[in-house]
C-alpha cells in the first residue's frame, strides 16, 4: 500500500547550475530562472517532419516521489527526450542527469534512424 503526501521532504522543482541539478523550493525563484535559462540540452532532425529533442524540464516527472515505500533509491526525473513525428511520435525518456540525457538522446536517435532505414530498404 502507498501513502500519498503533498510533500515527501523533497523539492519537486531544479534549476541548473551549468549541468548540474540543484534543488529550489522557492516557486518564484524557480520560475525567474526559467525566464531566461536555455534548457535546451540536445535536437536533431532525422528527415522532415521526425525531430527528437531532449530539454532540461527542471520538474520532477518521477512520481515515485509520492510513494513512502518506494523512496529507496529514488532519482527525480528531471531531463527529458521526446520524439515528435514519425513512427515514434511522442515517445518519452526521462532521466535524472545531463550525462544520461545526452546518452538517451544518442540512443533514441540511433533507433529512429534504425526505422528509417528499415523504411527504405524494403
Amino acid at each position: 500500500m502507498y501513502i500519498f503526501t503533498a510533500d515527501m521532504g523533497k523539492s519537486d522543482k531544479y534549476i541548473l547550475n551549468s549541468k548540474e541539478p540543484v534543488p529550489v523550493n522557492d516557486l518564484l525563484a524557480w520560475a525567474r530562472w526559467f525566464e531566461t535559462a536555455n534548457t535546451n540540452v540536445a535536437f536533431d532532425i532525422i528527415e522532415e517532419g521526425v525531430e527528437i529533442s531532449t530539454v532540461f524540464i527542471g520538474l520532477d516527472h518521477n512520481y515515485r516521489r509520492y510513494m513512502d515505500s518506494e523512496r529507496d533509491g529514488y532519482k527525480p526525473h528531471i531531463f527529458e527526450t521526446m520524439v515528435i513525428g514519425g513512427e515514434y511520435d511522442y515517445y518519452v525518456e526521462r532521466y535524472s542527469t545531463w550525462d544520461e540525457d545526452v546518452k538517451g538522446h544518442h540512443r533514441i536517435v540511433a533507433m529512429c534512424f534504425e526505422v528509417d532505414i528499415d523504411k527504405n530498404e524494403q
